[in-house]
């Protein structure tokens, strides 16, 4: 080994932990995702797998049901059947196969013991394994087998019954349409373990499933090859020509049905596509994991950023340390040392640290993967496979801390084989002052900044998210640049300026010429906590000002949050207790007609006085202009008063009657109001002498805006069943055309959809983002310690002319306050720009009104957790420096 890597690693091994940490860190998070998401596409393999139950082909009977004749078409499901079953016989006859099962599949609401839900029914594949985990299979008309995920969600088991409607006018074309539909039950008689919901389906017997002819179908076609050719992907693709070959013969897809590939790879003769059990599983597996595969590009994204912050962590320790070494290496260099020695010793300390910590950050990123793991078998999905190594993750893991390491101490190996023999006669802690900002560094970062940021603001003010992200890479890594001739005068006017808020303090002003003396070391400190500030006050920011956005554009569409077709006591004193209701009143109204050129109907006329408006909704423009009328949409039928092809935004002439007085208006429609509702102004009322009563009117509602979708949907319930009970009047066109529920609060569920949506990317962005926040943290809790070590003379000057050892470390954690606040400053700024031009480049200013939102409570949050981190992080270093003893530093 190199005796100056020796040297190296016996002084400076305690110092690079922290360095190494990083590494581990960053490595871990890169890791962590990628078998994460092998985790994910093994446990997609086997659901398909399973689903496939064992078949070597499978074969696609559901476009046979427009296909049931070879002369003609028809829709008719079970001609469907009929036709997939002689399929079925004609496979069966293929030289090679076993077996061909057509199976049926159904899809209806069903009532679980009581509770009602959906299910999936489909045959009993015979060719499969079935493994129940209670019970036995099905064997009678009357019994089926259910899955265990259903069984669960509805606190089902052996035993109990499932009822499913079968409606009466598909179970004979010609019973009325009020003739009541046909129930019929099973008993179930066994539960098999499924715990994804592409499984989930009830499987029956064939005499089972003939109780549901009236709406089964053809699904699939299941083939199974004979002896050894059952399970070998060769004969299945060999069997799978001769079966197409086969159905193309047949003539029972049609005359002349050609053989083509798909885009899976499997054949298709005319829409009945053949496809083997591997090829399925690869179907399957691609069209479940094309999130996982985002998520992957998402999580490998912001792992690059946790990299690129390691990376400046490490630049910074070896920077430090190359400067606490400065006197060793001269002496390395008096004594025959030659440069490139030294350069390569420091690159090499640079790879056994990255080697070092991404094994470490491989070992950290497995175990964190299991634990992910686990926690998803025990919150989503049962079934979701263990996480385990893999030869790509461990060579991307220690590939990439590796070499991004070494990259990182490349410049401070060069400054390393610049050191003179002649530092080795300079006296004892006496370093030389670094040297400001690289000029052509600086313009070209300048220049790239401008560029950059202003090709972010054009991006976002026409429309276009490449040139946007493309922009604001190149203007951040721009401002990085020339960040040296910035960010260490900032940090010096900002100490001077604590200094002289609290009375002229020595410590603030002692750190603010410690900045200048030590540019590069702040520079790269300070970039470091930038890059993770930035990026999470442009999600915060991004996600506050889509919000609002989205919401003004629901707020023009639906004003009103919730409308109940009643004012009943009951119905009003549910919504006044509720504690998702900000605010509710009663519109009054009054039993009318509608009528246009096309016809009439019945109608509520209701009038919204001002105040209700100012209280409720969330326009103020929401009553209408004297001579217009606001009519719901349940008008707009090819049978109802205004035309589909009347225009949206166009009016229509109408007259609305109350009690035989008739006032003529232009009809708008407004999708928020309930069905058979007509809005009209008060000057309108009053001109005609209407008598508006409360009793006929509508309570309206403004939900709160931190409402959640389950407190829109049990409000909903709740006003449901007070209207249910109500004892005032309430028009029977109304009610059904309200489909017998007469509560709407689509405006609120809408939003609260919304802001739920928008709320868990933000959480899971800014999960992904805490690994380049902790790297920072990392970065400057190591860079302060390695920076006591050139401040121990100064420490103990100040500690001998009587600075006490709190004034000494607190010039620690001053210096990491005042690189916080100016990382956070510009973090902020940067953040705030990029949140806005983020959503504004992805949104055309035709379909969304971008409205920038800077949430002051959570940005103030932000400052708050990163003041704190610096304050955290300078602790141990602050503690260091305290305990110099005068005598002791003085001496070295």
């Amino acid at each position: 080994m190199n005796p100056v890597l020796r040297a190296n690693l016996r002084s400076g091994g305690g110092r690079l932990v922290a360095a190494g940490s990083a590494v581990a860190v960053a490595v871990a998070f890169v890791v962590a995702c990628m078998l994460l998401v092998d985790s994910f596409t093994r446990t997609m393999e086997d659901q398909a797998r399973a689903d496939a139950a064992g078949a070597d082909l499978v074969i696609d009977s559901a476009p046979l049901t427009a296909s049931a004749d070879a002369g003609g078409r028809t829709a008719d499901p079970q001609a469907g059947e009929t036709a997939a079953a002689d399929v079925a016989e004609q496979v069966a006859d293929v030289d090679g196969v076993a077996s061909a099962q057509s199976i049926r599949g159904a899809f209806a609401t069903a009532d679980f013991a009581g509770r009602e839900g959906m299910i999936s029914v489909g045959d009993l594949p015979e060719h499969a394994d079935h493994e129940t985990v209670e019970g036995r299979l099905p064997q009678g008309e009357d019994e089926a087998l259910l899955p265990s995920s259903t069984a669960e969600s509805y606190d089902v088991g052996v035993g109990d019954e499932v009822t499913v409607e079968v409606p009466a006018a598909s179970a004979d074309p010609a019973a009325g349409p009020d003739a009541e539909p046909e129930e019929v039950s099973w008993t179930v008689v066994g539960v098999r373990e499924a715990s994804s919901s592409a499984q989930a389906r009830m499987f029956l017997t064939g005499s089972g499933m003939d109780r549901l002819v009236p709406i089964a179908g053809p699904d699939s076609i299941r083939v199974v090859l004979a002896g050894e050719a059952h399970g070998d992907a060769g004969a299945q693709a060999a069997a799978q020509e001769r079966v197409a070959e086969a159905i193309a013969a047949s003539g029972l897809v049609g005359e002349g049905a050609s053989i083509h590939e798909t885009v899976e790879g499997g054949l298709a003769v005319d829409q009945v596509t053949v496809l083997t059990n591997e090829q399925i599983v690869d179907a399957w597996v691609a069209e479940r994991t094309g999130d996982s595969n985002i998520l992957l590009t998402i999580g490998l994204g912001f792992g690059a950023v946790a990299v690129f912050v390691a990376a400046l962590v490490i630049t910074t320790t070896f920077g430090v340390l190359i400067a606490s070494r400065a006197k060793s290496l001269a002496l390395m260099r008096a004594i025959g040392a030659s440069a490139a020695q030294l350069k390569r010793a420091t690159i090499a300390e640079g790879a056994v640290l990255g080697l070092a910590g991404s094994l470490a950050g491989v070992l950290l990123g497995w175990c964190a993967a299991v634990g992910l793991g686990a926690a998803a078998r025990a919150l989503w999905l049962e079934s979701f496979a263990t996480p385990a190594p893999t030869a790509a993750a461990v060579v991307t893991g220690v590939v990439v801390g590796t070499v991004v390491t070494v990259v990182a101490t490349v410049g401070p190996a060069r400054r390393a084989s610049s050191t003179s023999p002649m530092e080795a006669l300079r006296p004892a802690d006496v370093a030389s002052a670094e040297s400001g900002a690289p000029r052509r560094r600086t313009v070209v970062g300048a220049v790239a900044a401008v560029l950059g940021l202003a090709g972010t603001v054009a991006a976002a003010l026409v429309g276009l998210p490449l040139i946007g992200v493309a922009g604001a890479l190149i203007g951040f890594t721009g401002l990085l640049m020339a960040s040296r001739a910035v960010v260490p005068a900032t940090v010096q006017l900002l100490g001077r300026a604590v200094s002289r808020l609290t009375g002229g303090s020595t410590v603030p002003r002692l750190v603010a010429q410690n900045a200048r003396q030590v540019p590069g070391r702040t520079t790269t400190t300070t970039s470091a906590l930038l890059v993770g500030i930035t990026l999470v006050v442009t999600m915060i920011v991004g996600a506050a000002t889509a919000q609002r956005s989205i919401a003004a554009e629901l707020a023009a569409s639906a004003p009103v949050d919730g409308t109940v077709v009643s004012t009943d006591a009951a119905v009003r004193q549910t919504a006044a207790s509720d504690e998702a209701v900000e605010a509710a009143a009663t519109v009054p109204g009054a039993a009318g007609t509608l009528r246009t050129e096309t016809g009439t109907a019945e109608a509520t006329v209701l009038v919204a006085p001002q105040d209700v408006i100012a209280e409720i909704s969330r326009r103020d423009d929401v009553a209408p202009q004297e001579g217009t009328a606001l009519v719901s949409s349940s008008y707009v039928t090819p049978d109802g008063v205004l035309s589909p092809e009347t225009p949206a935004d166009e009016s229509a002439s109408a007259a609305a009657v109350v009690d035989g007085q008739e006032v003529s208006l232009d009809a708008e429609r407004a999708g928020w109001l309930p069905p058979s509702t007509v809005l009209v102004s008060a000057a309108d009322a009053e001109q005609a002498g209407w008598a508006l009563e409360e009793s006929s009117g509508q309570t309206w509602l403004r939900i709160h805006d931190d409402a959640s979708v389950d407190d829109v949907l049990r409000l909903t319930s709740a006003l449901e069943q007070s209207l249910e009970t109500a004892s005032g009047p309430r028009p029977q066109e109304q009610a059904e055309a309200a489909d017998a529920s007469g509560v709407a609060l689509d405006g609120a569920g809408q939003r609260a959809a919304n802001a739920q949506s928008i709320q868990a990317v933000l959480l899971v962005v800014l999960v992904l983002l805490a690994a380049s926040v902790v790297v920072a943290v990392i970065g400057v809790s190591n860079t302060l310690a390695l920076s006591v070590i050139e401040r121990r003379r100064e420490a103990a000057l100040l500690r001998a002319l009587g600075m006490s050892r709190g004034g000494v470390g607190s010039m620690v954690s001053i210096e990491a306050l005042l690189m916080a606040g100016v990382a956070l400053v510009l973090g902020t700024g940067l953040g705030v720009l990029f949140g806005w031009a983020g959503v504004s480049s992805l949104v055309s200013s035709d379909v969304l009104a971008v409205q920038l939102d800077v949430p002051l409570g959570e940005l103030g949050i932000v400052w708050g957790l990163g003041l704190l981190a610096a304050v955290l992080a300078a602790a141990i270093p602050a503690r260091t420096l305290s305990r110099t003893a005068p005598a002791a530093g003085l001496s070295s």
